[in-house]
Order: C-alpha cells, then structure tokens, then sequence
C-alpha cells in the first residue's frame, strides 16, 4: 500500500473516533432518551424532520433531551440544539 493512502486511511479512522465521541458527549448531555411532543412519541436514533417557528427545517437523527426542553439532533453537516417551546412540528422521516 502506498503511505499517501495509509494516511487517508488514518484519518478516516480518526474522524469516524472523533464523531462516535461527540455523539457520547451529547447523549450525556441530552441524556432524555424518549421525547413526548404534541402526543407521540420520539425516541433516540430516530430520523426526524423538525420545522422551527422560524421555518427553518432540520432533518437529522434524534439524540436527546435535556432537563431545560432543549433537543439534541445531529445532521450531515452538523450538531443542533433547539428549544422544544420553539418547534412548529416534529415528524418521524423512517
């Protein structure tokens, strides 16, 4: 194997560690496995679509919740926190 292909290797392997430890980090700090909203039920590794007061649209995997009424829900490009009081809708996208 080439070493320039080894190293892309590592750093895959580095990111793919990297990631599976902020997603611990936030279910600590989301520990709240089962969401109740509007009468059904969400619960931790689902796939949502989330649409803010603002529209905004969010669709990620849900991690969690907090004691303060934040949601956790990681997406392709990013971790988001938002505040359950400001969510106009909670869908389950599986």
């Amino acid at each position: 194997m080439r070493a320039s292909s080894l190293l892309k290797k590592d750093k895959l392997e580095i990111k793919v560690l990297q990631l599976e430890e902020m997603q611990k980090r936030c279910e600590e700090l989301f520990p709240i496995e089962t969401i109740y909203f509007r009468g059904k039920s969400f619960y931790r590794g689902m796939n949502v679509k989330i649409t803010t007061l603002q529209n905004k649209i969010i669709e990620g995997v849900l991690v969690g919740k907090n004691s303060s009424n934040v949601l956790c829900i990681i997406t392709t490009k990013r971790i988001v926190a938002q505040d359950i009081d400001k969510i106009e809708s909670l869908i389950n996208i599986d």
